[in-house]
């Protein structure tokens, strides 16, 4: 599964450079159940327009969807990530916590 959702955020990604693709949360932790979703953080090389973001969440939770995967989707560029990582309180301090990379 995990192979899967890489390889359909790889697709939707065509012509970003990606760093890192994270899962996080109760499926990296091991806790899940039925009803739980995939967390993922995609870290890009570049900043993003906000609207430019919200498309491809968009585009990659529809792909997901299609095969039956639930997930939530955070993305940012490499930069923005590090300096919000140590944050207490940060999701993304939990994301590099917690997660493992696909």
């Amino acid at each position: 599964m995990d192979e899967q959702i890489k390889n359909i955020i790889i697709n939707s990604l065509k012509g970003l450079e990606i760093r890192n693709i994270i899962l996080f949360g109760s499926r990296a932790r091991g806790d899940f159940n039925d009803n739980s979703d995939y967390d993922i953080l995609v870290i890009l090389a570049d900043d993003l327009e906000r609207k430019r973001i919200v498309e491809i969440k968009s585009l990659i939770r529809k792909r997901l969807a299609d095969v039956n995967i639930a997930a939530d989707i955070l993305i940012g560029s490499d930069s923005y990530i590090n300096n919000e990582k140590n944050q207490i309180g940060s999701i993304f301090r939990y994301a590099f916590e917690e997660g493992k990379i696909l």
